[in-house]
């Protein structure tokens, strides 16, 4: 377009960020919206149910939640078996370094690869930029945090080849050195980012299972929820900061579609039911399972695993007719990426067939089926009301809303290639082309239209308004009263303008698995009411207008028929 012809290049990063990574002002617009997808996830986890879940997981795995521990347990192995080369090469390139710095010449090149190892094992984020002599302040904070978690782990007699691997990376050694140390430095950098991200999303994320709507690409697991002070502090800072990065709640990556995590996210708000669901299915189970070598197969772990991705990927409509399929291909690439029983270097075909054979087993079981039928519709309407939210913040708060094709209905899709499959177009636009209102499609929840409508709707007023979803000031609203937890609000300002947002989460702890479709009875939301000053605006999703009076607005009267709501003043 000719306005946007002597406008900077529109250039984000694919770029996964610890939880305490700062993201680099590299002179892009931002990232391809991993961090986001993380944070709006977190929101929408109930923190209540954590200790139930780590209770379960003790109960199912015989250990503790211990994700930081089966990381680095991880790493090691990845390093041991699939990267022995990569390693002994930046190992080398270490040791032909010390050789010719005199006060580290005697080190040799075992006790080098030793403290190599450590340190990749604790290398808190995927990697470091920068070369020697010139670390941006966040590297090296990011190495002396290396290297002190690895001197805890290290043997005293590889203290002193740590401390040169740490000049090395850190300080200029010597001006003739520089091109050698330059090289290995980068090569050190390209070695602990696909260690990370090897034994981090292909290995732990199906080790520690928890629940595994947050083992996802970009997330960190230990980090169970997230409370909306946080969540408003994140899109406040990227309103500063980086107001056109990209909003994501899919990709070519996930390891679950965007709404297989929102209905294990809604276990969270009822996690007492889940964990009583899984003893009783397990204790069902039993008699399908084979004894290889005097034990189970599957395990109770794998057991575990299969029994949260068939609630997360069960499909509304109840058709099945490739699911068993979807779920085979997920299964036996699962076992393999865990790397427990089976892997992609040495598959365990007698394990992988067990496995298989349980899954038939259980899926021609009529009574299973049954009470895993009746567990999902309990907890599937709270689901697409957090389905809803996630969509409705992706396309209202600060960034530009990334959507991945194929998402504009319930998306309960798994891992590639399951993500990958081929999109019915055709029947999309047929929907959206159908007059419908959104009272209509959330009747008709289960089809997925309501999910279309909105984003549809949501799209047309931000073409509407662009400069205010653009660049408006993004500003956290206060909700009060007995049910201020299960609200989301803000406000998008710009020249006088208004734009108010809110939405509702975790709503099985208010309707105990009661709910017939994504929306909480307003008698519930008790005296809940977002704080605002008084005046009128227009009920931009419903039509209608609002008034608020007292500095008040109750969530009783704004999500009475919608999960989310949109209001609107003019400048």
């Amino acid at each position: 377009p000719a306005e946007l012809r002597d406008a900077p290049p529109y250039i984000v990063v694919e770029k996964i960020f610890a939880s305490h990574e700062p993201q680099r002002d590299w002179g892009v617009a931002g990232t391809t919206g991993y961090d986001f997808m993380d944070q709006v996830s977190a929101l929408l986890h109930n923190p209540a149910g954590q200790n139930t879940l780590d209770v379960l997981w003790r109960r199912v795995s015989g250990k503790p939640w211990e994700f930081r521990g089966a990381l680095a347990d991880a790493r090691r192995q990845i390093l041991g078996e699939s990267f022995i080369a990569d390693l002994s090469r930046v190992a080398r390139c270490f040791h032909a370094l010390a050789a010719q710095v005199g006060e580290s010449a005697h080190l040799t090149y075992a006790s080098i690869k030793r403290a190599l190892v450590e340190l990749v094992v604790a290398f808190p984020v995927y990697r470091c930029y920068g070369m020697p002599g010139a670390l941006a302040p966040e590297d090296a904070a990011i190495l002396a945090f290396a290297l002190e978690r690895t001197t805890r782990e290290l043997k005293a007699e590889d203290y002193d080849a740590l401390d040169f691997i740490a000049r090395a990376l850190r300080d200029l050694l010597d001006e003739n050195l520089q091109s050698a140390q330059f090289e290995t430095a980068a090569r050190f950098q390209q070695l602990t980012a696909p260690i990370a991200a090897k034994a981090t999303e292909d290995t732990v994320f199906y080790r520690e299972l928890r629940l595994i709507s947050r083992n996802e690409v970009g997330s960190d697991p230990n980090a169970f929820s997230m409370g909306s002070d946080e969540f408003h502090a994140g899109c406040s800072a990227r309103a500063r900061r980086f107001p056109n990065s990209l909003l994501a709640t899919a990709t070519h990556d996930h390891k679950r579609g965007e709404d297989a995590r929102m209905r294990l996210a809604a276990i969270s708000d009822d996690a007492e039911r889940w964990s009583e669901a899984v003893s009783r299915w397990m204790e069902m189970n039993v008699t399908h399972k084979r004894v290889l070598s005097g034990a189970a197969a599957p395990d109770s772990v794998d057991e575990f695993m299969l029994y949260q991705t068939l609630v997360g990927a069960w499909p509304l409509d109840g058709s099945r007719e490739d699911f068993r399929d979807r779920i085979t291909q997920w299964w036996t690439k699962a076992l393999r990426e865990s790397k427990r029983h089976s892997s992609w270097i040495a598959p365990n075909a007698a394990y992988e067939e067990s496995c298989l054979n349980f899954l038939d087993a259980i899926l021609g079981s009529e009574s299973f089926v049954s009470d895993l039928v009746s567990y999902i519709d309990s907890i599937a309407p709270a689901a697409a009301l957090s389905s809803l939210t996630q969509t409705f913040l992706r396309l209202t708060t600060p960034g530009v809303p990334d959507l991945y094709q194929g998402c504009e209905w319930w998306d309960f899709s798994l891992v590639d290639p399951d993500n990958r499959r081929r999109v019915d177009f055709d029947a999309r636009a047929a929907a959206l082309a159908t007059q419908i209102s959104m009272a209509d499609a959330l009747s008709a929840w289960r089809n997925g239209a309501i999910k279309q409508q909105l984003i549809a709707r949501l799209l047309r007023h931000r073409a509407e308004w662009p400069a205010l979803f653009a660049s408006g000031e993004y500003v956290p609203l206060s909700i009060s009263g007995s049910r201020a937890a299960h609200v989301i609000a803000f406000e998008r300002r710009l020249e006088g303008a208004r734009l108010v947002c809110v939405a509702s989460r975790w709503a099985n702890s208010i309707a105990s698995g009661t709910l017939s479709m994504p929306l909480i009875d307003p008698s519930a939301w008790d005296d809940t009411a977002v704080v605002l000053d008084d005046g009128a605006f227009v009920d931009v999703l419903n039509g209608g207008d609002i008034v608020t009076t007292g500095g008040a607005l109750p969530v009783a009267e704004i999500l009475s028929r919608l999960p989310v709501a949109l209001l609107f003043r003019a400048g």
